[in-house]
């Protein structure tokens, strides 16, 4: 994998392509733990890289959501996205977009 820093972009893709290799279990504990740590330090040297791990892996649970069809699993991606609505944070400065 390329670094997040590098200045191609080739990263992003890359990791987009990552999440769609991950379990909806690695996708949920991936998405807390960069939003722990970007909680912990917005400003850090990783910030924007947490900020962007959060967006494709919410990226990747939506999509299967609207994939799987059958009502448990838009159950759970209801809930799941109601958590991440209720993260409090700023539409300019937003880690991630929601989902409308």
């Amino acid at each position: 994998m390329t670094n997040y820093n590098d200045g191609t972009g080739r990263w992003h893709s890359e990791y987009i392509a990552k999440t769609k290799r991950m379990t909806d279990a690695e996708l949920d504990y991936v998405s807390k733990d960069c939003r722990a740590a970007y909680e912990a330090n917005p400003e850090g040297p990783k910030g924007e890289q947490y900020a962007d791990e959060i967006l494709y892996c919410n990226q990747e649970i939506h999509r299967r959501e609207l994939r799987a069809g059958d009502a448990e699993r838009r159950r759970r991606f209801r809930e799941l996205d109601a958590k991440r609505r209720s993260f409090d944070y700023d539409a300019d400065e937003s880690p991630y977009w929601g989902y409308s």
